[in-house]
């Protein structure tokens, strides 16, 4: 949990953000207004503005990519490995939307791709590109642009479907002498998991 000590941009009070950690997505949680103020503007927000105005984004899968775009997440991709070298990476977790074991999540143009891939098959990849969403009516609109991403650079993600890796990681029961119970190896970190201690 990440919690930092902030100045309301509208009252001028001094408030607690959660930057992260269960709790962070409440409504009220806000980097620039406290929570009495952000809870103001949300409520004039959802009085004020057309719910079929509000918009989203959310992967959309599509054709290959072209050859060009490809060769340059190629050019990506080994600019990562090569850093990783020198610096600690790691595997981010994605919610439901894509039900993969391993996606690449790359940022280029300000647009955001996909290729996904199961370990099973990991030649059998499909195409994504993240596009405008409107919850309403359901409609998908035009290619999303993250203008407000802090880094303009182009980059890489390594991401996964948390569920199925969940669903993995607890897949390989092991009997084992009391008082440790039942053990499982997780496929996602190397080590062994205890769980069930009283089982």
């Amino acid at each position: 949990m990440d919690i930092h000590l902030k100045r309301c941009k509208y009252c001028d009070k001094v408030y607690h953000y959660q930057a992260s950690g269960n709790g962070c997505f409440r409504e009220t949680n806000d980097e620039n207004y406290c929570p009495r103020c952000k809870e103001i503007i949300n409520k004039a927000l959802l009085n004020n503005v057309p719910k079929d105005d509000i918009l989203t984004h959310i992967p959309i899968k599509c054709d290959k990519f072209t050859d060009d775009l490809l060769q340059r997440m190629d050019k990506i991709k080994k600019e990562y490995e090569e850093d990783k070298r020198k610096y600690f990476s790691s595997t981010i977790a994605l919610g439901s939307e894509l039900d993969y074991d391993n996606i690449e999540k790359y940022y280029i143009d300000s647009k955001i791709y996909y290729i996904c891939y199961n370990d099973d098959n990991k030649e059998n990849k499909d195409y994504f590109i993240e596009k405008e969403f409107c919850k309403y009516d359901k409609t998908v609109k035009d290619i999303y642009y993250d203008y407000n991403r802090y880094s303009k650079k182009d980059s890489l993600i390594y991401c996964c479907n948390i569920c199925r890796r969940m669903k993995k990681a607890f897949s390989k029961p092991f009997k084992v002498s009391e008082p440790c119970g039942k053990l499982f190896y997780n496929d996602i970190i190397p080590e062994w998991e205890i769980i069930n201690k009283n089982n």
